[in-house]
Order: structure tokens, then sequence, then C-alpha cells
């Protein structure tokens, strides 16, 4: 093996030789680079993630003479000074009614950003996250950035997060029905919501659950007592197994459902076509497809059904839907 007698020779094989680098370690070398040459000192963050590369293309290194080990060993030429603060942790304050967050380059961080669909964009000259004001989104930086840097948060956003301390262990945050000895209540409510309500009995009738489900209404275990039926009438978006039609039918009788809107897959797959009319033909009006026809043309309570993804479109609003209910197929495949 070659001796080396500084760590800005290591970098020279780095990016004179044809080692296969991933393009954010090519950027990071090249930078690296850029900036010794420029101001003659490296930080301690920056020697840091040297040492990482170093042990991560150990193998490829090794075929240009290069002892890892010994590299490891070795000290910068130039000077190498303490990381400020904020190139080594996360900060979160409030910019202009916006969310911002800046936070040292993490690519598996990055990652988990991006995969969590909230509203933090980047902003390339500013070298930070932006993003409207959300709670979703302050929730998601709280949680998943303190298991990659210290989050600083800054005064005034911290006066509002403890203001909401004292719900940390709530158990409610959507409207929810309970029964509490006996007496029903519904949580997380407000004035609009109480209003839409203000005439449908707070009670365990699965009558009166299934209409409350179509506000979007969550009915608590206390109501329905794991009860099957109780469960399904509280349900907006059930999810039933083709198997279990026959068990559907008789839930819907007993809510006075009217009419079966299906989605347009199950008007194509005749097994399934079949099957839905042979159960549901005597007792349901069945209409296929987009709603071609108009209110005045039925009356009484619907539900929809479909079966793979959901058409449903705001076409629909307004009929009356008491449920959404996706059928699926879990009967083994029979091969020949």
């Amino acid at each position: 093996m070659k001796e080396y007698r500084n760590k800005e020779e290591i970098l020279v094989v780095f990016l004179a030789s044809s080692l296969r680098l991933n393009k954010y370690d090519n950027k990071f070398l090249n930078n690296l680079a850029l900036l010794l040459s420029k101001n003659r000192y490296i930080t301690t963050n920056q020697n840091t993630l040297f040492d990482k590369l170093l042990v991560k293309y150990k193998k490829q290194l090794s075929k240009h003479h290069v002892n890892v080990n010994e590299a490891l060993q070795l000290q910068w030429n130039t000077k190498l000074i303490e990381s400020a603060k904020e190139f080594t942790e996360a900060y979160l304050s409030l910019h202009n009614d916006l969310i911002k967050l800046s936070v040292p380059f993490n690519k598996k961080l990055i990652e988990i950003i991006r995969n969590q669909n909230c509203s933090l964009k980047w902003h390339s000259t500013d070298k930070c996250y932006y993003s409207q004001f959300r709670t979703d989104t302050i929730k998601i930086i709280t949680t998943i950035i303190p298991n990659f840097y210290v989050l600083n948060i800054s005064v005034e956003l911290q006066l509002m997060l403890d203001n909401v301390k004292a719900y940390d262990n709530a158990r409610f945050y959507d409207p929810t029905l309970v029964n509490i000895k006996d007496r029903y209540y519904l949580l997380c409510s407000n004035e609009h919501l109480h209003n839409a309500v203000s005439n449908i009995p707070f009670n365990n009738n699965p009558k009166n659950l299934c209409t409350l489900g179509t506000y979007g209404i969550t009915i608590d275990e206390s109501v329905t007592n794991n009860d099957e039926f109780l469960c399904f009438a509280s349900n907006y978006n059930p999810v039933i197994n083709i198997d279990d039609l026959d068990e559907l039918a008789f839930y819907l009788k007993e809510l006075e459902i009217k009419n079966i809107i299906c989605n347009y897959r199950i008007a194509r797959i005749k097994s399934i076509r079949t099957e839905i009319e042979n159960i549901f033909s005597e007792q349901f009006n069945i209409y296929y497809g987009k709603l071609i026809f108009n209110k005045k043309d039925y009356s009484g309570k619907s539900v929809y059904f479909y079966y793979g993804s959901s058409d449903l479109s705001l076409s629909y609003f307004g009929y009356d839907l008491q449920k959404v209910i996706r059928i699926v197929n879990n009967r083994a495949v029979q091969l020949q």
C-alpha cells in the first residue's frame, strides 16, 4: 500500500481515480475540494462525513493502494475548525406566516420528508424548507427531526406549542360519539357540526349511527360494544368480502336502504355483477355506472358499491349516500 501524508492526498485519489461514487457523495467531495482551496480550512462536520466515505468506499480505495484504516488516522494539512451549530442542528421558526425549517443535509431524512406527503417545499436559494402554516406539518417536523438532529424551535412557535401541551394525552381528536355512564356525548365537535346533527338523537340505534357516520363522526367502541351490526352501521366506508354479501343485504335492509349504485368495474365483471344481482335485486333498486338519472327519478336512501378503485366524484354528492362500500374478493385462486 502507498503511504499518504494527509487527507488532502486521499481526497485527490477520490477525485482523480475512476471510483464509482454516487451522485451525492461525488458532489460533496468536489465541493470539499473547492472549499479547501478557497477557505483554507475544513469543519469537523465535513471531516466526519469524509471519514464515513472512506469506510463506505473501502473496497474501491484498496484497489488504488489506499489503506483505509491508516487513512482514518491521517490529519488534514489545513486547519480543522468546529462546525457551527447552524450546520449541525435543525431550526424551526415562523417567517412571514410561513413555517421555516433549516436542517443539515441528510439523504435518509430527505427521503422521509418526501414520503410524508406534507407541504414542506425546498427553497434552493435560502437553503431551507418552507410550508404554509399547518398543524399537521408541525407535528411531522417535531416528530421526525429529533430522530436525526437537535431541533431548536423559535420562541414564538414554542409558545404556541406550549399552549396545546395540555392535549398531549387526549384520546379523541376527531368528532366522536361516546357513551359515558349510559349518557351519550359528541366530543370534538364545533358549532357547524352541532347545528347539522342537532335533530339526530344520540344513542346506539343503528339508523342514527349510520346517519351520524355520513357527517364524518366516529362512533366510539363504548357505543358499539364491538357488536358487528353496530360497527357496520357506524362505518361510512366499510370493506365487505364478496362471500359476505348475504349478511350485507340483511344489514342494508335493517338500515332501510332502497338504492344500490355500483361502479363501472362491477358492471363490467360479469361474475361479480351476477352475484350482486342474485342477492340484492329483489329488495333493492340497482344502478350501474355513473348516475344518469335525476334525483326525482328515485326516492329513499342509497349506498355506493365499488370494486377496485373508486370513481366516486362530486357528481354523486347530494344523492343521500349513506355509505361508500368497497367490495373485495378474498377467494383463493384455483390454478389448473
